[in-house]
């Protein structure tokens, strides 16, 4: 099993933690420029009011 793998050391979890924050980051400026890209009719994308 994993558990076996990884050992009772918390540095995975934290390597983890650290990953997954990192990447919510990453989605918010992903998200923020396709918006941004949308507004300014660099590409098309059907919106909620539109359905």
């Amino acid at each position: 099993m994993i558990s076996g793998y990884l050992g009772k050391s918390e540095a995975f979890d934290l390597a983890l933690g650290e990953f997954a924050l990192a990447y919510a980051g990453e989605t918010i400026r992903d998200h923020t420029a396709l918006v941004a890209a949308v507004k300014a009719g660099r590409i098309d994308a059907l919106v909620e009011e539109d359905l």
